[in-house]
C-alpha cells in the first residue's frame, strides 16, 4: 500500500517535470524530432532569460506555504486538513492524509 502511494506521488512529480519541458521546448521552437536533451534545453533558457526555478519546486514552496498559512489559523480548512472532524471512520483501508504528503 505504501509503495503505491510513493510510485503515485513520484508518477505526479515527473508528468510535472515533462509539462515543464515540453512547455520550454514550445517556447524555444524546438521540434520533438530534433534530439535535444532536457539539459541542453534547460541551459538555453539560462542563456536567454537567466535562471528560474523549476516548476516542481515552485509547487512544492507554494504548498508549505499554503499548509503553514491554514495551520496557524482556526478554521474550517485547518480542521479537514488535520483530520479531526468528529464522526466514525469508514471502512477500509486507511487514505493518506494530505499531511502525510507533506512530510515526505
Amino acid at each position: 500500500m505504501f509503495n503505491r502511494l510513493v510510485n503515485l506521488q513520484i508518477n505526479t512529480e515527473r508528468r510535472i517535470q515533462v509539462f515543464e519541458n515540453k512547455c520550454l521546448r514550445k517556447l524555444l521552437r524546438i521540434s520533438y524530432k530534433v534530439h535535444v536533451t532536457n539539459e541542453s534545453v534547460r541551459e538555453l533558457v539560462v542563456a536567454y532569460v537567466g535562471p528560474q526555478e523549476p516548476l516542481l519546486a515552485t509547487v512544492k514552496r507554494r504548498k508549505l506555504a499554503w499548509f503553514g498559512h491554514v495551520t496557524r489559523h482556526d478554521s474550517l480548512s485547518k480542521t479537514i486538513l488535520q483530520g479531526t472532524v468528529e464522526g466514525k471512520r469508514r471502512r477500509g483501508r486507511q487514505k493518506k492524509a494530505w499531511c502525510d504528503n507533506i512530510k515526505e
